[in-house]
């Protein structure tokens, strides 16, 4: 984990980041190495230098994240509770607040632009936000746009709001070289598994625990997502990562996506060797047209066997959802039609 490294290169004047820097001492922990206080064996204590915890046994957290009464917070390497500052870990960041507890489902306003942190307390990242109504576009350094083009092709003003310039119902085109209308066709070619010509009608909502943590992984590995490591033969993700982005492909997470984890402390591991990611019987040719309606973007294309013969035609419909993995959308639904 590092704390104060230069997040958000051009957007934080760097007199913010030498103060951060002065208190970057919390380096390699992760939640993976998260401990628990109780209000029963901990007590909070000051000195002129700041808060810090002390333990029943007389001991006291350093470097490290501890949960107390249910919100996280990060120790400096003298011991200190990090207040007013960003901390990165596990490749995502997160902000402490004035009392020092972790900050998750809400905006932060820092260095003059303002960040949006998820429900894991993560910072989103190139991707739109539903905030009271109306939707913003997070930058890849985490910043909101604000009076410009966002990277797939809508124009937000100066309050950040996206300008639809008609009603909500409205039709408006997105183009189909976009990333991630790109990599919402990719996961459907994956799902489509069936008969060769046998119609498929595929609801993100209803797929089975495993299947879901296999389309995950399967997102992850293809995309090289920093959330996935591997180790040996087995993937390796961090639940609270892998639950996140669970949500973020399909706009939520089950009791069944969960029991379908194989989870051993903090992380799942799901064995590399016996990894699907392959596709099914037909080709899926690049998108012929993709369209905004409301709050779903339908992704349209045909379907040809190996001889690249088209035999029907596909169709992908992304749901909008906060963070969602596809340009904030989360995959709702793939069906197929046939000649």
């Amino acid at each position: 984990m590092q704390i104060g490294e230069s997040m958000l290169s051009n957007k934080i004047k760097s007199g913010f980041f030498k103060k951060m820097m002065s208190l970057a001492l919390c380096l390699i922990m992760t939640f993976l190495l998260a401990f628990s206080a109780m209000a029963g064996n901990a007590t909070w204590r000051r000195d002129y230098r700041g808060w810090w915890l002390q333990y029943a046994s007389g001991g006291y957290p350093y470097n490290a994240w501890v949960q107390v009464d249910g919100a996280w917070y990060c120790f400096d390497g003298n011991g200190y509770v990090i207040q007013n500052n960003w901390v990165k870990s596990g490749g995502s960041w997160y902000y402490l607040g004035a009392s020092g507890a972790m900050l998750s489902s809400t905006w932060v306003k820092s260095g003059g632009s303002w960040y949006y942190l998820g429900g894991s307390g993560a910072m989103y990242t190139s991707t739109w936000v539903q905030s009271g109504g109306k939707y913003y576009y997070m930058g890849s350094d985490g910043a909101m746009y604000v009076n410009r083009q966002t990277p797939d092709g809508y124009y937000v003003g100066s309050d950040g709001a996206w300008t639809s310039g008609g009603s909500s119902s409205s039709v408006k085109s997105v183009s189909t070289s976009n990333i991630h209308i790109i990599r919402a066709v990719e996961l459907a070619k994956d799902m489509e598994v069936e008969s060769y010509k046998t119609p498929v009608y595929i609801l993100g909502s209803v797929m089975g625990g495993a299947s879901r943590i296999n389309e995950m992984l399967w997102v992850a590995n293809s995309n090289k997502d920093s959330r996935l490591s591997e180790s040996g033969e087995y993937f390796v993700m961090n639940v609270d990562n892998a639950k996140e982005m669970v949500r973020q492909i399909f706009g939520s997470v089950t009791s069944q996506d969960v029991s379908a984890m194989d989870i051993y402390g903090s992380n799942m591991y799901y064995n590399s060797v016996a990894f699907r990611g392959d596709a099914g019987p037909h080709r899926f040719s690049n998108p012929s047209s993709a369209t905004i309606e409301g709050s779903e973007v339908k992704i349209v294309g045909n379907v040809t066997d190996y001889q690249y013969n088209r035999i029907g035609t596909y169709t992908v419909t992304l749901s909008k959802t906060d963070g969602g993995y596809f340009g904030g959308y989360s995959f709702y639904s793939l069906s197929t039609s046939y000649n």
